[in-house]
């Protein structure tokens, strides 16, 4: 019961997002729904992209609500088999909800308050998961199709992202179906259903991929990928061809493998 008030007061406090702000051609909503992640008094922040002037290289200098993008803790980052070990786990529950399929200009996303999260003590309530094509984070130089970024928000502000990769395999998969294509529409999903069985996963300290780049983010990346058809992987590259940040330096960030 406490679980579901807790993500039921989530939904009503705050307006989804996707892991940054929304182009000014955005027609989805009538509302900028990225303003509790960069809210910004003198008014809507800089557009910005993945390719060109634009791009990732030039994101700290759009806008100055964007600043954080040149900070020593961004992400994506490399996963290497270098990593520390632990067996701390987190302990998700996610229950059958209904989830609002937008695209966001950025991403095709499914906004739902359909679950939470704890982690380290702390409750997360699940705000929304979305895809990047190609994936954004690379395991021991391998960078698969696609990655699905499950995103959690804690009633303090912090982020717990929980990343799941996509591989080509011979088959559709059953838990992709329904909101590939971007379509504006609702659905009913319980989103464990794109978990791999093998959950054993690298975390880390990050940031947002996207523009503000909010260092405020525990990454959560499983590195058992889940199988998708090439026709499924096609879908996704027609909506978002390239939508990935390219990796950034871990630094002296703590990489944790964590075990089954």
């Amino acid at each position: 019961m406490v679980a579901r008030s807790f993500t039921l007061a989530v939904l009503c406090t705050l307006l989804f997002a996707g892991c940054g702000g929304r182009p000014e051609s955005e027609s989805t909503a009538d509302v900028d729904s990225t303003a509790w992640l960069a809210p910004d008094p003198d008014g809507p922040p800089a557009a910005w992209s993945y390719e060109g002037k634009t791009g990732p290289a030039a994101w700290a200098d759009l806008d100055t609500a964007y600043a954080a993008c040149d900070g020593d803790q961004q992400s994506p980052v490399a996963l290497s088999d270098t990593a520390s070990t632990t067996d701390q786990h987190f302990n998700a529950k996610y229950i059958m909800e209904i989830g609002e399929v937008v695209n966001t200009g950025y991403a095709v996303q499914v906004n739902t308050s359909g679950g939470m999260m704890i982690y380290d003590g702390m409750m997360y309530g699940l705000q929304q998961f979305h895809v990047h094509t190609p994936a954004e984070h690379t395991v021991d130089g391998t960078r698969y199709p696609a990655e699905v970024h499950l995103v959690h928000r804690a009633e303090n502000g912090g982020l717990v992202i929980l990343a799941v990769f996509l591989e080509e395999g011979a088959t559709d998969n059953p838990a992709l179906e329904t909101w590939i294509t971007g379509a504006d529409t609702s659905m009913t999903f319980r989103p464990s259903r794109l978990f791999p069985a093998q959950q054993s996963h690298y975390t880390y300290d990050g940031s947002l991929t996207t523009p503000p780049c909010s260092e405020t983010v525990r990454w959560i990346v499983m590195d058992t990928p889940i199988s998708t058809s090439a026709a499924q992987l096609d879908t996704l590259r027609a909506q978002y061809k390239h939508n990935a940040r390219p990796v950034q330096p871990l630094g002296d960030r703590q990489l944790t493998y964590v075990t089954p």
